[in-house]
């Protein structure tokens, strides 16, 4: 399965701090149909709730936040107490094409 490795700071709600601690991480991506037909996952922000169209790559939530406590330093730590304070109930995360590359 393909993975992604964040490279830069991905766009979001969260505060910027929190948004640095994914750098570094990589995490499998969960593949999407290619069907014409098929409807778009709609993905919404995790603090407005306002629907995001952005372009990217989509995760496993809870994947992604143990992701972070592997980092092992208290900067990833502390974003995964923000996660879990606001964004527990998230079952996947989006991130932009911009802040990753691929990894095969």
């Amino acid at each position: 399965m393909a993975k992604i490795c964040i490279t830069s700071r991905p766009k979001g709600e969260a505060p910027d701090w929190v948004r640095d601690a994914w750098i570094g991480c990589e995490i499998t991506i969960i593949p999407v149909t290619e069907d014409a037909h098929a409807d778009k996952p709609q993905f919404h922000r995790v603090l407005s709730k306002k629907r995001s169209d952005m372009d990217g790559y989509i995760v496993d939530a809870q994947l992604a936040f143990g992701k972070l406590l592997e980092k092992r330093s208290e900067k990833s730590s502390d974003a995964y107490q923000w996660w879990m304070k606001n964004g527990k109930f998230v079952d996947q995360l989006l991130f932009d094409k911009e802040c990753c590359e691929i990894i095969l």
